[in-house]
């Protein structure tokens, strides 16, 4: 964490100079810093949180089995064939209005279905998994325009959100 008298300084693509006023090892204790300096009627536009050392990680979330394929691929046609019936409706009388819907749903359905079957024939056994991919950083430094870092700091000093640099 840097202290005040040895603060770390890095130019921006607009050449603005900032200042690193504080770090943490996540975003939750960076974004309560900010808020407490705009509580505390700080310039807020004279911040910005960076993160560092980042990665990307990818969250498993279950095993992709065929049935669990089907009935996503059946969902997603039928939602795009709803959009697509209602929008033919508008063209047709008013007795045929359902019709067009209902067809636009089950056509969608049959046609979501048979695309996820053929991905996940073609995919022969590669990736049978769902996943949700993030990233994440290994710290976050509130930074402040250099005329306005030691201000930030002395007003999260003096709400120890400074002292430790973890946001404990």
């Amino acid at each position: 964490m840097p202290t005040p008298d040895a603060p770390m300084h890095f130019q921006a693509a607009d050449s603005t100079r900032w200042t690193v006023v504080v770090r943490y090892d996540n975003y939750a204790a960076a974004q309560k810093a900010v808020d407490h300096l705009s509580d505390e009627g700080f310039p807020v536009s004279a911040l910005s949180i960076v993160s560092s050392g980042l990665r990307l990680v990818e969250k498993i979330t279950g095993r992709r089995t065929m049935a669990a394929t089907l009935a996503t691929g059946a969902t997603d046609g039928a939602t795009t064939g709803l959009w697509i019936g209602l929008l033919l409706a508008l063209f047709t009388n008013r007795d045929s209005f359902a019709t067009a819907v209902m067809y636009g749903v089950l056509l969608g359905a049959a046609g979501g279905t048979l695309t996820a079957l053929i991905s996940h024939w073609a995919a022969r056994g590669q990736r049978d998994f769902t996943s949700v991919p993030f990233v994440a950083g290994q710290y976050y430094e509130v930074v402040a325009t250099d005329a306005r870092a030691n201000q930030a700091r002395i007003i999260l000093g003096h709400a120890g959100l400074l002292a430790t640099g973890n946001g404990s």
